[in-house]
């Protein structure tokens, strides 16, 4: 008979696969950049972002090279051992790693494990999967040669000339069928089953000393030893021939051997194999978070890979797409590793003694994992060898300050304190002072700032910008009590440059909570409250909630369900209890019995009636909970929203606490109120794991943010364009004008549109309509006409050139990524005069690009223009009329046409449209004009 595990549920692997692959070609970049920084002398942390035909990438690389004396592989764990899943950056506590990533696919449950072998210097910490043609293994022998292979391997426990074959080292079972070995590697105790029958053979020195049967056991591991596990058949064929006292042996073969092996870690298909693409054993198909481990072709390089995915920065890649990143970053050999929320990277950065996580994990913080792999900097530490300057932001004020840190590290990376008070400062290109370590400029300009420190220098570019006229606020926070959130303000100036505004330069005050440099701190009260800042006579308020506000749904103090199961052999009772409750007299008492069921088994509290309905729907739903024993059994909710949709949430998927504890899931927002709870329930998958038992439940709760104000924005009169004038200038040698939307939906629209064309003749010049404008309208116009929304092209007029492009689809690249590149060869061209670009959209705002990413990258291009004194301006259509914006130098206006959205109190004079003007000296200048002059 095969042997095989029967793994818990929750797998974070998806199985499909595929017996060849079509390598599709890698998507045209459109926009890349990379930057690098040095984590040890022969190890390079890569950041590098992506923008391509078919939307964003983020990949975080580390190239490391082995072959050097002081840098090593190491496999990382949970302090608390294997079987305690945690994350990277508790299993990477050693303060000489520099880098690490995420490793083996795992099982997770009441325990962790990985489901391919893990290999530290000759010792079997977990065995290899029973999937030996399908999941590879990536191993690193004592001279550092990396392999990537699929093993062979069998377990045998030896006793009395008898050989017992065993199915595991170190690994999750579910009934334990067939026997498992588990190490102190696992944890200090083997697991605790309810299986009836368990079996716990207890060996230390190659001795029985004690043989354990019966559930619910904590069983210590010896320290020189191991306890075999197992039941039923296996178990009773094994106690026929062992008994305490009797001499056993583990023996374990594998090929490659793993006793000659410094490192070996498992993972999914390999990927890349002697420079080619490998025919895929393992594929998780669609575009998500990656993580992958490759070697150069001799084998002194490791390159280590975490993609960012399921995120608007990046859309993830496909395993095909993984595999060729890998050829083009130089593996000659490469694995696939766990990917998904699992993917992590930390890198520590020159100078600092932590590690800095620096992928954005797709679950918003790191998950718990079952392994990792690490890079040490082995090296000595030495004297200071180098010193650099870091800020937070590379723009400053005028009449603001920006803090200069300044860290030391010696020739190997290792860091070394810095005396702050030896440090001397020089400041050329501006006129400034640094007080206590931070730059106040009192002149614009492009200031070069150097630190002198016991012999070293280093220095910092930065830009000193025009006072600010505006504030930017960060959003309304929603924390728990003492919690942090970062609180970062930023200003902006009346060309649109923006900078970091540190908050010891502000005015700032709060009602709940306190602020520490850029940080906001909670505090222990709940409630609301507000940050206020007082700039240029105006108030800015971003309101802050700390905790929730809950509502009582059943305090089960009388009775308000009955007991129902599933299936009908599932017995049991629900009553209250005066005994066991968490507040008030009473708790609701559920009792149980699955042992008659032979397939999944569930005890419900089902409430009366239609069950509890809440008017509104709520954030979270939660219920104090206590059972007497812990056990793999789920806690589980059924609601039913407005439309009749029903789901059953997870409160907890196992219950591994004694006494009362809240248990929680969060709602999904595309829910339809009025909410009705059906019933709470108790619920296990495995027929191994049937007992009986009881449950108590307390306080039923709904929790539902706090109701918070609007961010206070104060209108300024500040962010103006100085090229916006009242009359017309003398020495124009050009001028056009720029309309609306064209479309007619409301009565008073017709009017609208027969004015625009009638402006348009009257002046006899260029004409831009913008906006929803449908061209056969203006067919009769005997005129140069440019109209919005027909694709992308380029019209010149002398030294000002109209670029057309389409974002009528949400952006350029959902048009076309072909527009992309036309329009990067077209301002790649433009060396003087002014250039607009018309598009039918907003670039900003509700009704601007969906990709917000896109919008800065279109903005960084047409900046660089400005950088060269060329007058860029963006003209839209929109819904307010006008509206103007400025960003980086780049000036941003709409114009409505029809498309001005009417209250009952406006008319006529809520329509205008723009009238530019270019004079002799290429200066732009331009009127708001209304279409419907009061005077007439």
């Amino acid at each position: 008979m095969k042997q095989k595990i029967l793994f818990a549920v929750a797998i974070f692997l998806c199985i499909i696969l595929f017996p060849a692959q079509i390598f599709a070609q890698n998507p045209a970049i459109i926009h890349e950049e990379i930057t690098e920084t040095n984590l040890a002398k022969d190890v390079v942390y890569k950041c590098i972002t992506r923008f391509t035909d078919v939307g964003w990438y983020k990949i975080h690389v580390i190239e490391g090279n082995i072959a050097d004396d002081f840098i090593a592989l190491e496999a990382l764990t949970s302090p608390e051992g294997i079987g305690v899943g945690t994350t990277l950056p508790h299993m990477a506590l050693n303060p000489k790693i520099v880098a690490a990533i995420n490793g083996d696919f795992f099982i997770s449950g009441e325990s962790y494990s990985p489901i391919g072998p893990l290999v530290k210097n000759g010792v079997m910490y977990s065995s290899p999967t029973y999937r030996r043609d399908e999941l590879a293994v990536f191993a690193l022998d004592r001279h550092n040669i990396p392999m990537l292979d699929y093993w062979q391997w069998q377990i045998n426990l030896q006793a009395k000339g008898k050989n017992f074959s065993l199915a595991a080292i170190n690994k999750t079972s579910s009934n334990f069928d067939y026997p498992v070995v588990y190490t102190t590697a696992w944890g200090k105790t083997a697991p605790t089953t309810k299986i009836a029958d368990i079996v716990y053979i207890v060996v230390e020195n190659n001795l029985i000393t004690d043989i354990l049967q019966g559930p619910g056991r904590q069983v210590q591991i010896p320290e020189n030893g191991m306890v075999v596990m197992a039941r039923g058949n296996t178990a009773t064929q094994m106690l026929q021939v062992l008994e305490i006292g009797t001499s056993v042996e583990l023996v374990i073969n594998s090929t490659p051997d793993y006793g000659t092996l410094k490192l070996a870690m498992g993972g999914g298909t390999i990927l890349v194999k002697n420079g080619a693409i490998y025919p895929f054993t393992h594929n998780i198909s669609g575009n998500h978070p990656r993580t992958a481990l490759g070697f150069s072709r001799d084998g002194s390089k490791v390159i280590m890979v975490a993609v960012e995915g399921r995120t608007p920065a990046s859309r993830g890649m496909s395993q095909t797409e993984l595999a060729q990143l890998m050829l083009e970053l130089g593996a000659y050999n490469a694995i696939n590793l766990d990917g998904g929320g699992s993917t992590t990277m930390l890198a520590r950065k020159p100078g600092d003694t932590n590690l800095t996580l620096v992928n954005t994990p797709s679950d918003g913080s790191p998950r718990r994992i079952a392994n990792g792999l690490s890079l040490i900097n082995n090296a000595p530490q030495g004297d200071l060898k180098h010193i650099l300057l870091e800020v937070e932001d590379k723009n400053v004020f005028l009449g603001f300050g920006r803090t200069i840190t300044v860290r030391g590290f010696d020739a190997y990376y290792n860091p070394v304190e810095i005396n702050p008070e030896l440090i001397t400062w020089e400041i050329a290109g501006v006129d400034g002072q640094i007080i206590n370590h931070v730059f106040y400029p009192s002149s614009t300009g492009t200031a070069e700032i150097t630190a002198h420190y016991l012999g070293l220098s280093a220095k910092l570019t930065l830009k000193v910008l025009e006072s600010p006229v505006e504030l930017i606020l960060p959003e309304p926070i929603k924390t728990t009590p003492e919690g942090t959130v970062p609180f970062i303000v930023y200003g902006k100036n009346l060309s649109g440059f923006t900078a970091l505004i540190e908050n010891k330069d502000l005015n700032l005050t709060t009602t709940i909570g306190h602020l520490e440099k850029q940080t906001f701190f909670s505090g222990p009260r709940e409630g609301t409250g507000e940050i206020s800042i007082n700039f240029k006579g105006f108030t800015y308020i971003v309101p802050v909630a700390v905790g929730a506000r809950r509502v009582i749904l059943d305090n089960f103090e009388s009775l308000t369900a009955t007991f129902t199961s599933y299936p009908t052999t599932v017995t049991g009772s629900y009553s209250l209890d005066h005994t066991s409750f968490y507040s008030g007299t009473a708790g609701g008492k559920l009792t149980y019995d699955f042992t008659a069921a032979d397939a999944t088994a569930a005890a419900y509290v089902q409430f009366h009636g239609d069950g509890i309905v809440l008017e509104t729907l709520p954030e979270r739903i939660g219920v104090y909970a206590y059972s007497p024993t812990v056990s793999s059994h789920w806690l589980r909710l059924t609601v039913e929203d407005a439309t009749g949709k029903s789901l059953n949430l997870d409160l907890a998927r196992e219950i591994n606490w004694t006494g009362y504890k809240f248990v929680e899931t969060q709602l999904p927002q595309d829910l339809k109120a009025p909410l009705t709870i059906k019933r709470l329930y108790v619920v296990e998958t495995n027929p191994a794991a049937h007992d009986t038992g009881e449950i108590y439940f307390d306080d039923l709760t709904a929790i539902y943010p706090h109701e918070l104000p609007g961010t206070t924005y104060p209108v300024q009169q500040y962010l103006h364009d100085p090229q916006r004038i009242e009359a017309p200038p003398t020495d124009y040698i050009f001028t056009f004008s720029v309309f609306g939307s064209t479309t007619q939906k409301k009565l008073i629209d017709r009017l609208v549109v027969n004015k625009m064309k009638a402006l348009a003749t009257e002046l006899a010049e260029l004409a831009v309509f913008t906006g929803n404008v449908d061209p056969n309208i203006l067919k009769d116009l005997a005129i140069p006409v440019i109209t919005a929304g027909t694709g992308y092209t380029t019209v010149t007029y002398g030294n000002n050139i109209f670029l057309l492009l389409d974002n009528s689809s949400g952006g350029l690249r959902a048009h076309s990524p072909q527009q992309w590149h036309w329009l990067k060869e077209q301002l790649a061209q433009i060396t003087t005069g002014n250039l607009f670009i018309i598009l039918p959209r907003p670039v900003w705002g509700a009704g601007g690009f969906t990709d917000k990413l896109e919008a800065e990258l279109f903005n960084q291009y047409l900046s660089a223009l400005c950088a060269q004194k060329i007058n860029v301006y963006v003209l839209t259509g929109g819904e307010d009329e006008p509206t103007y914006d400025v960003k980086n130098g780049v000036k941003y206006l709409t114009v409505s046409g029809t498309a001005v959205n009417l209250t009952e109190t406006s008319g006529l004079e809520n329509y205008s449209y723009l009238r530019f003007y270019v004079t002799e000296n290429g200066q732009v200048y331009y009127q708001v004009v209304p279409l419907f002059p009061l005077n007439n």
